[in-house]
């Protein structure tokens, strides 16, 4: 997978991402950083957006935001992109270059202790 930071430089795969393959899933992504945040989890974000709704993200992630943003796309996302209208974030442990967990939409609150844990291995 082919990761840039917004000024197109590469980057390498992140242990723990927040992502979305929409701007309507903002909203939820918000909410996976305040998860994060509230665990002091290193993690950055993986925008996998069409072209057409990057002009969006100046106005939609405050400046101090912009340096944890990848834009990128999961080998497979695009048969994944259609399934649901309704889950369009996600959260992603890596480990050993490989994804450990995938988390499709909100996590509950049994699945973000599981999401947690695998995260702690990642390190």
């Amino acid at each position: 997978m082919d990761l840039t930071d917004l000024d197109g430089a590469s980057q390498p795969l992140p242990g723990v991402f927040f992502g979305a393959v929409s701007v309507r899933a903002f909203r939820e992504l918000a909410l996976w950083q305040k998860l994060a945040a509230s665990e002091a989890l290193d993690y950055r974000l993986l925008l996998a957006i069409p072209t057409s709704e990057l002009e969006l993200i100046p106005q939609l992630f405050p400046p101090s935001q912009r340096s944890l943003i990848l834009l990128g796309e999961p080998i497979g996302w695009q048969a994944w992109r259609g399934k649901s209208e309704e889950t369009k974030s996600f959260g992603v442990v890596v480990r050993d270059g490989r994804a450990k967990l995938v988390v499709l939409g909100l996590p509950t609150e049994e699945v973000w202790d599981e999401f947690l844990a695998a995260a702690s291995q990642a390190a």
